[in-house]
Parts: structure tokens; sequence; C-alpha cells
């Protein structure tokens, strides 16, 4: 796990730590505590992106406006993990379930229209969350989203601003995301990552708060 504390400072080394890396991320607003957690198979593609700003205003999620709303000197940028790229989708989904990011709209990893998951795939993400979203041991126990977050939230879900406004999906399409779905396994290193979640998800909530204190 890497902590970028101040994205506008850190620029440069952000992009040149992570050129042809797989990973998990996680952007944090420091003025509201909200947070987005997404995956890529270039981590580096993504973040330049993220630092380009016509790309943001083309852009309509939540947290593009929120870049540019405050700005990258409010963000801090933290690497969860680097992982196999076959199993990116299934530790997206792991840190959705545990941290329910509220920058993002969509709780299912992988895809913005949903996708199918195989009962194997399925099993392995209850077992790895097992105990870790009941009461005090959910990192939202206690919290609440700020007026701003519910605000831009609310925006992004009206109309034709909703990712699903008129989309349904065709047999076709579906059958395609069920047979990408199926079958899916992990790494050795994911396998090992997942045996020690319990010990992971403590360090992951100490790494955010320090984040958020910065």
């Amino acid at each position: 796990m890497v902590v970028y504390p101040n994205m506008h400072h850190l620029k440069k080394q952000i992009l040149n730590d992570n050129k042809g890396k797989p990973g998990i991320y996680m952007l944090t607003n420091k003025v509201t505590k909200d947070f987005y957690i997404g995956q890529s198979k270039n981590l580096y593609s993504r973040f330049l992106n993220y630092f380009n700003t016509a790309y943001l205003k083309r852009s309509k999620s939540i947290i593009s406006r929120a870049l540019i709303k405050y700005g990258y000197s409010d963000f801090s940028l933290t690497i969860l993990e680097y992982c196999a790229k076959v199993d990116l989708t299934v530790r997206e989904q792991y840190y959705f379930d545990n941290l329910n990011p509220v920058y993002n709209i969509e709780k299912i990893a992988g895809s913005s229209l949903g996708l199918i998951r195989s009962e194997e795939t399925k099993a392995k993400i209850s077992k790895a969350l097992k105990g870790l979203r009941k009461g005090e041991n959910s990192y939202w126990y206690g919290k609440k989203l700020s007026e701003e977050t519910k605000k831009l939230m609310s925006q992004k879900k009206l109309g034709e601003k909703n990712n699903l406004f008129g989309k349904t999906h065709s047999e076709k399409t579906k059958k395609l995301i069920r047979q990408k779905a199926l079958g899916r396994k992990l790494s050795e290193e994911t396998k090992l990552l997942m045996s020690s979640k319990e010990l992971l998800f403590i360090y992951m909530k100490s790494v955010i708060k320090k984040s958020l204190n910065w």
C-alpha cells in the first residue's frame, strides 16, 4: 500500500511510480472525507487522465466533478494494492464491499452497467468479507455523508445523467458478460492477500485515516 498525501505536489512521482502497473487505487477528498475506489490495468494511464482537466470536464463522474471543484491539493491518492490484471475485478469488489466508497455510484466492480459473477467468484468474495461488514467492524460505522457529496450524488442520478438511463442489455450482451465472468481464477498472490484479510483490513483503515489527516 502506497500513500501520496497531495496529488498536486506529487504528480510527477505518482506518474513515474505507476507506469505499466495494474492495481486498485483510492482517491480521498481531504475536505469532505469522501473517497473513490477504482481499478486499472495501467495506473499510469488512468492517473494521466485524472491530471487532464479537459478529460475531467468531459467526464460526468462524481469524482471528476469533485477534482475540478476542490483541486488536486485537496486530494490524496492511495494505491490499495498492485495485483495481477485477472484479479482486478475481484479485488476491487473486495474494497467496495469493505469500505463502501461514497463517490462510487455503482458498487459492482468491473462494469458501470453491472457484472454477472460466477458462483465461484461470489463464494470467494463472500468468504473474504465474512464478519468484516457488520456493526463496528464496518468502516462506515457511525459515519455520515457530507452535504456536498449528497448533492453531487443526487445530480449524478437525475434523468439522462444516470448511466442506466434508457439502457437495457440485449440477450447477446448478457451472454457475453456471463461467459466472461465464468471461470475467473485468482492468482496465488491474491489468494495470499485474501487469506490475511483481517490484518489487511485493519492496516487499510489506519492508512485511510492517516491520509485524511494530511
